[in-house]
Formats: C-alpha cells, structure tokens, sequence
C-alpha cells in the first residue's frame, strides 16, 4: 500500500510529498499509485539514474548503439521518462524503448524483473550530483512555469543539508545507489550493467563498447568512435537545444542552461567547503556499508579563481585594501610600520629580552600572556595589552620604559630584527599555526573589525575570502607570505651559530597545554611547580583571556574596536578552514605550500 504524507520544507517552491519513505515532486503522486502495474516489453532497455549523473549523456549513447549509428533521436529523454509520461504516452514508442527512470527499484514496474529486461545503472560522485543538482534546482525557471520562480530558493549550505539527508526529490542518493547495488540479491538472475560517469569522461568509447556487449549489440570500433563524438557535451548540448523536437522539452527561460551545465568531473571541489567534503564522506561510510562500492575520488579538477590570481602589491593595493600597503625589502607591510623599520636594526636590545615572534593570527596574545605569567611565576594577568610590547608599532622610547625583563612581541622576519638580539643570544619563543587557519582568522580580523578611531570607519579588507585567500597564498598580505615567515624563523639557527629557538605549535597548546608552557618555561629557564602549570594553563584558556582582556585590562595600548566587533578574540579553534576552504581552495593550497616548503624539508610549519 502506497502511503503519501505532505512536505512543508523551507526554500521549495513546488509542492513536495513523501511517497513510502521518499521524498517526491507532488505531481508523480497519481502516476506512481500505479506504476508497479505499468506493462513492460520483454526488449525494454531500462536507462536508471539519480538526477544529474548523466542521465542525458547516457540515454543518447543507448538510441545510437540500438540505432547502430551515430545518428540523434528524434526526441528529447523526457519522452521516454517512466515517471513523468502516461501509460498511453509510453505505448506509443516503438520497440525497443529506451525507458528513462530516476525511481527506486522499489517502485519499479513488478514486469521488469519478471521479463529480465536490461538495466543500465548510471551513478557519479554524489559531490558533483549534489553541485548539479543544487545549480538545476537554484537556477532554472521554465517559460511555463506560472510562479516564475526557480523550484529551490535556498542556499547551497541549506540545499546540501537536504541533500545529504535525502529530503530532495526522488530522495537519497545514498540510498538510491544501494538499492540499485543490491539487486541481483533481491531478483537473482537479474544482470545490470553498472557504468560510472567518471569513466565514461575518462574514456567513452571503452564504455560505449561495453555498454553495447552488454546490451547483445556489438559494432565496429569506428561506430563506437563515431557515437562518443557525436555525444560529447559540446555537439550533444548543440544538438539537443538546435536539432531536435521540442515536443518534450522543458522550454527553460532565457539564461538558464537547461539539463546542460558544465559536464565535468570535479566541480565539487570548488562548492564543498573541507568541512562539508568530511561531513558527505561520513554520511556516504555510514549509508553504503552494506553495497560494495566506492566513492570516487578523481584527482583531476577544474582549476578555480584562487590558483588564477596572482596580483602583486602594487596591483592589490587598490583592490579591497583600505589602509595603505608598501613592500619592503620584498614583504608587503602596513605603511604605518615604515619609519619604524627604518631603524629597526639599530634598536637597542636588553641581555634578558624575551621576544615572542609570529606569524598574524597564529595565537600571539595566548602565548605572550603565558610568557608573562611564566616569568612571574603566577597566574595573575599583566597590566596592559600585548600592544604595549609590540616592537614594529612601539616607539625605541616606549619600549625604553619597560621594565625588565621585557616580553616584546613581533610579527617581523629575522632578517628585520634588531643586529643586537643575534649578539646578545636572547631567549625567542616562536609560535606557529596551522596556514589554513591563520588565513581564515587573518580574513576575518582584516574584513570583520573595524576600529572606533578609524576615521574612514572602514575594514582593512573589503574584498571577498577567495580574493584574500589568493593574496594570502601569494604573499601579498602585511607581513608578507606565512611560509616564508616560518621557514626564515626555523632556518635561523644556521644563519645564527648557537642560537636556540623556542618553537611552539599553536594546536600543540589546544591539545595540552599544561605540557606546553611547562617547555617554554624550561627553555626560559623558569620551571615552576605542576601546579603553576596548571593554574596558567586556566587563566589563559580561551574563554577566561579574552574576559580578562576586555573588561580588566588597561586599554591604553588597546585597539578600541567598534561595537559587534569580535577584536582579537574569535573561536580560538583549530581546523575552522575546513568550514572555509572549498576543497579546490585546500588542495591549491597544499600544492602551493608544498612547493615552497621543498626548499626546507626540516620546517615543522603544520598544514
């Protein structure tokens, strides 16, 4: 018995209704209360098909191996779709019928299986299917359709939830692949030939060549050649908006691309964010334990705009940056630091300075706050911000009023510090972060914060993330290129004979950072009790440091940040990129940060 139960989903302009378990269009309703009983031709050829696996592609390849040529059908697919014809529509075809479903094997006509009919089970990247699916569903207004209104308004984050839920019409793709998988374990005897979309972009004619064995139909090799031609995506999207009927074709409003978008392999990699890929990849484990069949994951994809640009200072200067940038000696840095490094390398230097040198957005106040503490030996907060240590914005006379022993704090590169602190052996604390997340509390803190004493009242950065990410990696952010940054530090004990540096992993410290401060306090040579370690490790947790530093602190050397504005203090997460980054955007980003870090097999920067 077929139970109906109606669907009230946020973003879904059709009317939607759950059909035994699965989420359908309301206008299949009538037509599926009698498939199982439709009638069915022993020399059927069924095309089956989640949405947007290639369903088009691969129901033209099967008319020309029948046909025996590489000639078009006269119709378009919908004139053959199970789900959407009549009865009568579908009687009207002549033998063989190359039947097109998109339905469960569940719903299928009880005949099929009966007459052992041939099924050709075409499947994808269920990435790549929710990416067409969401651009089909988001993007395409038919000229019939009264509301003039796309069928999904929502978002891509929203319309994936649904996806990877199976709350979309005709259901899970999950599900739907390992029905199909199983069968020949339901119907014994039943021989269905499973092709991957993957292969047939990887090599057409092998498959056509298979698909045409399979179906008791073999041709010359040259047929085989002549049919992958005549359906590649170029002649075929051609062909079907210039030469064929128009009788079952969905008319589409102008600018809409029809059920012909880019026919690639890998375009998911450029909507996925890392997050979302991992979230798909435990879903799809869970869901496909019981069907012998792999994800694909092809290593090939289609570049995206952030391997494309490759802007320099002077070019980015005037494009989403609102403070004045300069390059100096090769780094990009804020113009407001120019006189400062000017005389950079004369400043004075105290014997017993402690230096705290990081890349921006790497955790430079957590630590410098613990270094405070390590040296004091108590878990009791500084006076002031770290501002008041900061080394390229404080004056050589500002600096001059600290009292010792001095924890000065520094975005700079080794060759932009002071000639005395390689002299004089100082204790240098170095703290480095994971890139992908520096970059995206870096974006953050430069197109989220604005100051109250900005008189523009603008961000730093007006730009979007995949433009700053494109800087970013190319160095062309103040304080030049994170790899950079950390390969100079960790080489500096080979410029520097005998000097020892303190390096320390920003995720170390998230995951004990008891054993953490316990290190730099012996590199300092101040241990302290256990029990200190722990007392710090608390003070300087997340939540209790940036109370303290908003609400204790003297401001003085503070930023006063406008209301709303988050200041220096965001998640204090670690991997917040995969929630960022597009898989495209990661692996760009590992094959640029690879290619540096070649130079420096020895550098521990993590990625």
């Amino acid at each position: 018995m077929t139970t109906v139960g109606e669907l009230c989903m946020p973003g879904w302009t059709f009317p939607l209704v759950k059909i035994d378990g699965v989420v359908e269009m309301k206008t299949l309703t009538e037509k599926l209360k009698t498939m199982k009983s439709r009638p069915v031709r022993e020399d059927d050829i069924f095309l089956c098909t989640y949405p947007k696996s290639g369903t088009h592609w691969t129901w033209e390849i099967l008319n020309m191996i029948v046909a025996g040529k590489a000639e078009y059908a006269k119709h378009w697919k919908n004139s053959a779709a199970l789900e959407r014809m009549t009865e009568e529509g579908m009687e009207e075809l002549a033998s063989p019928r190359i039947i097109q479903t998109h339905l469960l094997p569940s719903q299928m006509p009880e005949m099929l299986w009966e007459r052992r009919c041939k099924v050709v089970y075409v499947q994808r990247n269920p990435k790549d299917c929710a990416v067409s699916y969401f651009c089909h569903m988001s993007q395409q207004v038919r000229k019939d359709n009264p509301t003039q209104q796309v069928t999904f308004t929502g978002s891509w984050d929203e319309f994936l939830s649904f996806f990877m839920d199976g709350s979309v019409p005709l259901g899970s793709i999950f599900h739907h692949t390992n029905a199909w998988k199983n069968v020949s374990s339901v119907h014994e005897g039943l021989d269905i030939c499973y092709v991957q979309y993957e292969d047939m972009k990887q090599d057409c004619v092998a498959q056509i060549r298979r698909i045409s064995e399979y179906l008791d139909r073999p041709h010359p090799e040259d047929i085989y050649q002549e049919i992958a031609e005549a359906c590649s995506f170029e002649n075929l999207k051609i062909a079907s908006e210039k030469i064929k009927d128009q009788t079952y074709h969905n008319p589409w409003q102008e600018g809409s691309s029809g059920y012909f978008r880019k026919g690639q392999t890998g375009d998911w990699k450029n909507w996925f964010t890392v997050a979302q890929s991992e979230e798909c990849d435990r879903k799809y484990e869970l869901e496909m334990t019981k069907a012998a069949y792999s994800l694909v994951h092809e290593e090939f994809c289609k570049p995206n705009i952030v391997g494309q640009m490759a802007a320099k200072a002077e070019v980015f200067m005037q494009g989403g940056w609102t403070f004045p940038l300069v390059k100096i000696d090769g780094v990009v840095e804020l113009k407001t630091v120019t006189e400062s490094l000017k005389t950079m390398k004369s400043r004075p230097v105290r014997e017993d300075d402690i230096f705290l040198c990081s890349y921006p957005k790497s955790g430079t106040h957590w630590t410098w706050e613990m270094l405070h503490m390590i040296v004091a030996g108590k878990a009791e907060y500084t006076k002031h911000w770290k501002n008041s240590t900061a080394l390229e914005r404080r004056t050589e006379e500002e600096l001059e009023e600290l009292a010792s022993p001095r924890i000065i704090q520094t975005h700079l590169l080794p060759r932009q510090m002071p000639e005395l602190l390689w002299e004089r052996k100082c204790k240098v604390v170095y703290v480095q972060r994971n890139p992908k997340d520096c970059a995206v509390s870096y974006f953050c803190h430069m197109s989220q914060q604005v100051r109250k004493d900005n008189p523009t009242q603008q961000v730093t950065f007006t730009g979007s993330w995949d433009e700053f990410l494109s800087f970013f990696m190319d160095g062309s952010v103040p304080f030049g290129s994170i790899v950079d940054h950390v390969m100079e530090w960790e080489n500096v004990s080979s410029l520097h004979k005998g000097f020892e540096i303190c390096s320390v992993k920003y995720e170390d410290m998230k995951q004990d950072s008891v054993a953490q401060i316990r290190r730099m306090a012996e590199y300092l040579n101040r241990p302290l009790p256990e029990g200190k370690y722990q007392e710090i490790a608390e003070a300087c947790s997340f939540k209790n440091l940036k109370n303290v530093c908003e609400k204790t602190k003297d401001q003085t050397y503070h930023n006063p940040w406008q209301e709303g504005s988050s200041g220096y203090f965001r998640k204090g997460q670690i991997d917040d990129w995969k929630n960022w980054f597009t898989v495209a955007q990661s692996e760009e980003f590992d094959r640029k940060y690879q290619l540096k870090m070649k130079k420096n097999p020895h550098c521990g920067c993590p990625v």
